[in-house]
């Protein structure tokens, strides 16, 4: 009865959709691989639907394997093959206990050796202008003054990356370790 009506539903559904507004240009082509798709899909579940997998004195019943959520390791155990006189057998196995022997090793620093790469750099570095005092004027009525020899300017020095051992201290979590 129940497919009988699923089996209705499904094909008034299927009707229902000959109502529904064209699509616009460039959706065509979607829409037409949906309809055929849908098509596909309302067939293979009316053909199902439509056989009669039970016979009247036993069913069989399909292998599937029985998980305990709550253990470490699934293990798997299968049912019977056939289950005669439509009674169903089930089997339960409890799950091996694990002796789980764990330590607590609590949060802790670690100091680390590191072996850090120090980029090179170009070094800018400014030369003073020099001046030289010079006399100006006659022996006797002269005076010193300071004059411009050269100019200030500015020097580059290029340094070379290199390799430098660098002490690391982080923090280490708590955590539980297996003995």
């Amino acid at each position: 009865m129940k497919t009988k009506l699923i089996a209705v539903t499904v094909v008034l559904a299927l009707m229902g959709t000959m109502w529904v507004p064209k699509a616009h240009a460039g959706d065509k082509e979607w829409a037409t691989a949906g309809k055929i798709l849908t098509g596909i899909a309302a067939l293979s579940f009316l053909s199902a639907a439509s056989e009669n997998h039970h016979d009247d004195n036993y069913s069989y019943r399909r292998q599937r394997p029985y998980r305990h959520r709550r253990s470490y390791r699934r293990r798997r155990v299968y049912q019977a093959e056939p289950v005669y006189n439509e009674t169903t057998v089930y089997r339960y196995q409890a799950p091996r206990q694990r002796v789980i022997n764990k330590q607590w090793v609590p949060g802790h620093y670690v100091t680390e050796n590191l072996r850090v790469w120090v980029p090179g750099e170009k070094i800018r570095t400014w030369v003073e202008p020099r001046y030289e005092k010079v006399w100006v004027g006659s022996e006797r009525n002269g005076h010193w003054e300071d004059v411009l020899v050269a100019d200030g300017y500015w020097t580059y020095e290029y340094r070379q990356g290199y390799y430098e051992m660098q002490t690391n201290r982080r923090w280490v979590a708590g955590y539980w370790k297996n003995i």
